[in-house]
């Protein structure tokens, strides 16, 4: 990455790395965004911050991807469970539609 900027504004920030404006905003809602300092009304982002920034989200993405994989594992067994629950519900309206 280029050293040559001792600031960036959020577009410039977005596309040294590869995300959009809506990832920016989730970021700032998340707490997750860089430091960013306000002139007027733009803000930017100073090398410092954006380098500090890459740093945690490196330190934190092995965990923030674990908890990814454990919402995804509860969010599948609990659609294996309805499931379950459908096919033993349409089974047991089976067995008593051929009941005599």
């Amino acid at each position: 990455m280029d050293q040559d900027y001792d600031a960036l504004s959020i577009d410039e920030f977005c596309d040294r790395h590869r995300i959009s404006r809506g990832t920016w905003y989730n970021l700032l809602k998340a707490n997750k965004a860089p430091r960013f300092i306000t002139v007027g009304s733009r803000r930017y982002i100073s090398r410092e911050a954006a380098e500090e920034w890459r740093r945690e989200r490196e330190a934190a993405a092995p965990a923030e991807f674990e908890a990814g994989c454990d919402k995804h594992r509860a969010a599948r067994a609990k659609a294996n469970k309805a499931k379950s629950r459908v096919r033993e519900t349409a089974e047991a309206a089976a067995k008593t539609a051929k009941r005599p």
